[in-house]
């Protein structure tokens, strides 16, 4: 609540100075680099003492940081063209004052000779074949089995586990998971008896809560096609959000096995 209070507070401070901001200038789409390693795409709205007021283009990013941040954890702000900017001189860049900047040329990338242009094509024509089949993670599952690999499959499930659309799956995946956790913890401290009755798990209430396994749990109850009704059985213990996010999870269990073994 008090976090809502202080956005609001920021909010109408901002609305109060509008007319002296950089506000009238058409918003660029940035990318906020922050000192922690994480980058947010947005759009600034404002840069008040010191806060930065955005608007993040990706709902997890927006969920996990707000909209508003304090300017000392933003590294630099990165434009469109590539240019990286201080907070201070992206703010001067708003208000239309000239800034220094110096690019950063980008180095041209050696030329490649065709047999190897010919094999990264080929390549890349299987990945997305496997990837529109949606056996992708079946394939990479079979390719980390073996005790062998290939030159070709070696690169192969490289370039697999490299893939930006599996990549962005896998941090959908991550970002529920943080969820799923959060709601079963919540639930195991405050109503284990709801677990056991409604859900049908089997746990020691008075053993450190074994995530991992209440997960195998409900998917060997489950499966990875929830109903309707199973689904309600979820939202009434685990809360809309985390019964959401579990469904999400035991639906595309394979992937979360992925993420869960990180963790080991």
């Amino acid at each position: 609540m008090w976090k809502r209070f202080g956005i609001l507070v920021l909010s109408l401070a901002w609305l109060g100075c509008a007319s002296s901001s950089s506000l009238n200038k058409k918003e660029e789409t940035v990318t906020l680099l922050l000192n922690n390693g994480d980058s947010i795409k947005a759009q600034v709205l404002d840069i008040w003492q010191d806060k930065v007021v955005f608007k993040a283009l990706d709902w997890q990013k927006a969920y996990e940081y707000g909209e508003v941040i304090n300017a000392a954890r933003v590294k630099g702000v990165k434009l469109s063209d590539g240019t990286v900017l201080s907070v201070l001189d992206y703010q001067a860049y708003r208000k239309g004052e000239k800034v220094e900047i110096e690019k950063k040329r980008e180095e041209k990338p050696a030329k490649k000779k065709k047999v190897v242009r010919r094999k990264r094509d080929e390549l890349d024509a299987v990945i997305e074949s496997l990837m529109e089949s949606g056996l992708a993670l079946s394939y990479l599952n079979y390719l980390s089995s073996k005790r062998s690999l290939s030159a070709t499959e070696e690169e192969l499930l490289t370039r697999l586990q490299e893939d930006e659309t599996f990549q962005e799956t896998l941090e959908d995946i991550r970002f529920l998971d943080r969820k799923a956790r959060k709601a079963l913890e919540r639930a195991y401290l405050f109503s284990p008896d709801d677990l056991e009755r409604e859900l049908g798990l089997r746990f020691d209430p008075d053993e450190e809560m074994d995530y991992v396994g209440l997960m195998q749990q409900l998917h060997r109850r489950f499966g990875s096609r929830v109903k309707m009704r199973e689904f309600r059985l979820l939202v009434n213990v685990l809360g809309e959000s985390g019964g959401r996010a579990v469904k999400e999870l035991l639906e595309n269990y394979e992937i979360w096995q992925m993420v869960a073994n990180e963790r080991r």
